[in-house]
């Protein structure tokens, strides 16, 4: 046997094998042999295109056509990548398949290429010489398959893993993966960091990793991997203390989920992550810390009402500000101060005991709804701005402040409410006044500046801006020094200008007239 060409036809497979013996005989030549792989060819699902020494198409077989929309009259003659190519095919890859080509030697490589219609798709090809008795390449042969779907998956795995990346750094969170039947836990690069060392992938052995748990830790710990071990519970999650790299402790949530069992129904796999709680620990020991020293103080504080009850009362009637003590967190009122019923309209008998929902003090329920979540999540609420509602249907604009207050053991809101609607209607009007005023300029025929009390500019029209050749016609895109070097610059005696300004500021009741040459 002088030689073997295979011929793939589905993606690392070769399913076709042309042979060719010749023992005795004379050797064919390799126009011959072409026309015997051709005819293969004919039946592959894959792309098979065949060049001559100078890349110009001789043959391609209909799986060619199926995929470019190009026929063999079309291409016959033509340099495939004269019209397969487009903008977003790499010129690298095009470059380095061209020297092979020239050099005669074969490669294997993938290229975007387009359509007849315009539509991109991948290839992944593998081209190999044919050379005649000599050894020189007279031919090319092309095996191509199309990786279209393979790519756009592999971009949304990437897509998908960079986001993965972004939410776990985000979170400071770290994943893990733990082969139990091989005794070692492996955790990703940010874990290093977390724990105070250089960004790198850990290895460990089990035994390892429970020694840098916490030794208060370390019985609770072990007790929830041996159930996920044994198969009661599919899931692991604790919380625990893990040394850094220093001999600090930081507290983490680990959880995790077993994803591979063996036959006796053991865990051999999990994978979970680990996430820094430290800060979350920290908060929650100061809040408990605070509260015991506010349960103390309402405890010390209530030995006290009888004495104080009397000026609290005061101060609390005769505020301006609505103040309301409601129930968390169905929101029932426990008291009010008479502004309350000012301001909404109901007597105190008949807010006592009643519901914001049920008075219907909302204008919007989904207002109070976002505002209740806010106010348990972080435990206070500071200027909220809602619609509210008074007893004879009349809407205002209020203004919400909130704390949690801890009377005894219950919890309550104390709410402090702010009537704004005068404020946002004031608020209106200066803004039609301003508007009013930016048109009154904009109309006028003279150049208009605008200087306030301090020498600073306010604005200035349009036509001031075309007046002096300003570069730019909003007022805010250029700085005062911009604008007076540019306005002096066109100015015969620009000293003359400056001193009227001065006189201008030290006078600023007094009316002053100049004539200003310009240059030109």
């Amino acid at each position: 046997t002088e030689g073997t060409l295979s011929l793939q036809v589905t993606a690392g497979t070769p399913v076709a094998t042309l042979g060719i013996f010749r023992p005795l005989a004379p050797r064919r030549s390799p126009e011959v042999d072409a026309r015997l792989l051709a005819l293969v060819a004919e039946h592959t699902t894959n792309i098979v295109v065949i060049t001559d020494a100078k890349s110009r198409i001789e043959w391609v077989n209909p799986a060619f056509t199926n995929l470019s929309g190009y026929t063999l009259e079309e291409v016959r003659g033509r340099v495939p990548g004269s019209f397969l190519q487009g903008a977003q095919t790499d010129r690298v890859t095009v470059a380095y398949m061209r020297n092979r080509v020239h050099a005669g030697l074969g490669f294997r490589t993938q290229l975007l290429n387009y359509t007849k219609d315009g539509r991109a798709y991948w290839l992944e090809i593998d081209v190999q010489p044919v050379r005649d008795n000599a050894g020189r390449s007279v031919k090319f042969i092309a095996i191509e398959t199309d990786i279209t779907a393979r790519k756009a998956a592999e971009a949304e795995l990437l897509g998908y893993k960079s986001r993965l990346e972004l939410a776990l750094k985000a979170s400071n969170t770290s994943m893990w993966e733990s082969d139990v039947a091989n005794n070692f836990l492996r955790l990703d690069a940010h874990w290093s960091l977390m724990l105070g060392g250089k960004a790198q992938p850990l290895t460990l052995s089990a035994s390892a990793a429970i020694r840098n748990v916490h030794p208060d830790d370390r019985a609770d710990t072990m007790r929830h991997l041996r159930e996920c071990y044994a198969g009661p519970t599919a899931m692991y999650r604790i919380e625990q203390r893990i040394r850094t790299f220093n001999g600090d402790w930081i507290w983490i949530l680990s959880a995790g989920r077993v994803v591979a069992r063996d036959s006796n129904g053991r865990a051999t796999r999990l994978i979970g992550t680990n996430t820094d709680i430290t800060a979350q620990k920290r908060n929650a020991e100061l809040l408990a810390r605070l509260n015991t020293q506010l349960e103390q103080m309402v405890a010390e504080r209530t030995l006290q009402l009888s004495e104080s009850e009397e000026r609290f009362r005061s101060v609390f009637d005769h505020s301006p500000v609505t103040i309301a003590l409601v129930t968390l967190p169905e929101g029932r009122f426990v008291e009010v101060n008479p502004a309350t019923e000012a301001t909404f309209g109901f007597s105190r008998a008949e807010l006592i005991g009643h519901t914001t929902t049920e008075l219907g003090v909302w204008a919007d329920p989904a207002d109070r709804d976002r505002f209740v979540a806010m106010l348990v999540r972080d435990g206070a609420v500071r200027s909220f701005e809602t619609r509210m509602r008074r007893h004879n249907g009349e809407v205002f604009t209020a203004l919400f402040s909130t704390s949690v207050v801890t009377i005894g053991k219950q919890q309550f809101s104390l709410n402090l409410v702010q009537d704004i609607t005068a404020r946002i209607e004031s608020e209106q009007a200066r803004e039609h006044s301003l508007s009013l005023m930016r048109a009154t300029l904009e109309s006028a025929a003279d150049g208009i500046l605008v200087v306030n009390r301090s020498g600073h500019i306010e604005t200035f029209n349009r036509n001031f801006a075309e007046l002096w050749r300003l570069p730019a016609a909003t007022p805010g895109t250029m700085t005062e020094e911009s604008i007076l070097q540019a306005i002096l610059g066109q100015l015969v005696s620009p000293e003359k200008f400056l001193e009227s300004i001065r006189q201008l500021y030290l006078n600023a009741t007094e009316e002053i007239f100049d004539v200003l040459h310009g240059k030109d």
